[in-house]
Parts: C-alpha cells; sequence; structure tokens
C-alpha cells in the first residue's frame, strides 16, 4: 500500500501518518464510517497537481482501521476515475525514501 506513509511521534498512545487524498477528501467518508478518530495536523498540496498529503495523528488502538481504510480508498479513487492515483502514490513514495536516504547519509557524514 503506497497511499499512506507512517511518520515519527509519540509512539505509544498516537500514530501520525501521511496519506493522499483529492480535494474532494474521499477519504473522510471512510474514517466517519469506521468510526476513526482523527486529527488533521495539515495539508499539502503540490502546484499542478490535483492530490495532496494530509497528515494525521490517530490513536495507536484504532492503526489497522485506517489502514483498513487507506485500502478502501486506494480501490475507491480508482472507481472515481483517478486512473493515476496508484502511480501517483509509487512516485511520491519512491521520492520521499530518496529524501531519507539522502538526509541519513547527510547525518552519517558529520
Amino acid at each position: 500500500m503506497n497511499n499512506c506513509f507512517e511518520m515519527r511521534g509519540w509512539p505509544f498512545l498516537f500514530k501520525q501518518f501521511a496519506y493522499v487524498d483529492t480535494g474532494d477528501y474521499l477519504a473522510e467518508p471512510l474514517f466517519e464510517r469506521s468510526r476513526l478518530k482523527i486529527r488533521i495536523l495539515g495539508e499539502m498540496k503540490k502546484q499542478g497537481t490535483k492530490y495532496r498529503m494530509i497528515l494525521c495523528r490517530i490513536r495507536s488502538s484504532q492503526v489497522s482501521d485506517f489502514l483498513d481504510c487507506m485500502k478502501i480508498l486506494e480501490r475507491k479513487m480508482l472507481l472515481s476515475g483517478h486512473t493515476d492515483y496508484s502511480d501517483f502514490c509509487a512516485d511520491l513514495k519512491h521520492a520521499l525514501d530518496a529524501a531519507m536516504k539522502a538526509e541519513a547519509a547527510a547525518q552519517a557524514a558529520e
């Protein structure tokens, strides 16, 4: 699953994630249906794209429900006509992985 990324945060009570959504916020009804309590921490959108990265915090006990919603979101995007969603998420994950490796290498060189 490439449409969400776990971030560093409070390891015991909460987990932080970033996930990819559209301006129509297709994930929100999924969260409501699953009764997930999600706190939105921020949102980023690259100019010229229809997708945005949503930063959120959830309770550690709800991680599996959140990941289930992310699987459903991938299918919902395809059914909604966002055929490039999976490719966009894979490219984003690749870019983030490369940036994290470069940062780790720079810190190791110090």
